[in-house]
């Protein structure tokens, strides 16, 4: 869950977001031939063959394998979030979260056209995430949980001049995190 304050009216928003092993591959610009899940546990175990990997682009999946290690980390590190503002063709997402050298594309639909319930990373850029949103937005905390819990219950990410107590304000935020235990650990 990503919280972030709006320039526009001052109040707090969130996303939440889910990344799933089947979304890893495409975040690398490569190919691999025997799918996204193998390539994704491959990787993990450090069994992947140069064989089984297909280059898209040279260019593209170089800029790409240049920032995936940091965008692999954006739960952790402070960033930016703003709707997509359609700058870049065949990018069909809706949000996009990331630095001044990465961002994240993410969309709820998928290819099908089916809604999902989370965003899901679509695309991987190695450029400033103002350049791809209408209006920047400060994330300010960044909350995890597992995927089978309901409640974030971890945060891995909060602005250094935000007190959790400002979070806890928001109703429809106190509803999707475990809000006693968190409490007790960020505020006075």
């Amino acid at each position: 869950m990503f919280i972030f304050k709006n320039k526009k009216d001052n109040k707090l928003y969130y996303i939440e977001t889910f990344f799933s092993r089947k979304n890893f591959l495409h975040l690398t610009g490569l190919k691999y031939t025997k799918g996204a899940k193998a390539f994704f546990s491959k990787c993990l175990n450090k069994t992947i063959s140069k064989n089984d990997i297909v280059i898209k682009s040279k260019i593209y999946t170089k800029s790409k394998l240049k920032v995936l290690e940091n965008a692999m980390a954006i739960n952790k590190v402070s960033g930016r979030i703003g709707e997509f503002n359609n700058n870049g063709k065949n990018l069909k997402i809706d949000t996009v979260i990331g630095t001044t050298n990465y961002c994240i594309g993410f969309s709820k639909e998928e290819k099908s056209g089916r809604k999902m319930e989370y965003y899901y990373p679509k695309s991987l850029l190695k450029a400033d995430v103002k350049d791809y949103t209408k209006r920047d937005n400060r994330i300010i905390a960044t909350l995890t949980k597992e995927k089978e819990h309901k409640i974030y219950s971890n945060i891995t990410f909060l602005s250094k001049n935000i007190n959790f107590s400002e979070i806890l304000k928001f109703p429809n935020i106190i509803n999707k995190i475990e809000y006693e235990e968190l409490k007790k650990k960020y505020t006075n």
